[in-house]
């Protein structure tokens, strides 16, 4: 399971990345599947993790928000 401390941000400030996620990743309390394609931005301060829409965990819900902030 990976965790947000391993995906593959960026050096460079402002570049976004698209990936697809090798193995389901633990972020707050949800699982987002493997093979889920999410976009990650990284910011002087912090980097962006962004979901697609109407993303679901592994548990079959509904992840409220699409936008988390490390």
């Amino acid at each position: 399971m990976l965790s947000r401390e391993q995906l593959p941000f960026s050096k460079y400030e402002g570049k976004m990345i698209n990936t697809k996620l090798s193995d389901d990743l633990l972020l707050d309390q949800w699982i987002i599947p493997k093979e889920t394609e999410i976009k990650l931005q990284t910011t002087r301060n912090f980097g962006w993790i962004i979901l697609p829409e109407a993303c679901q965990d592994k548990r079959d819900f509904t992840i409220p928000r699409r936008i988390f902030k490390y």
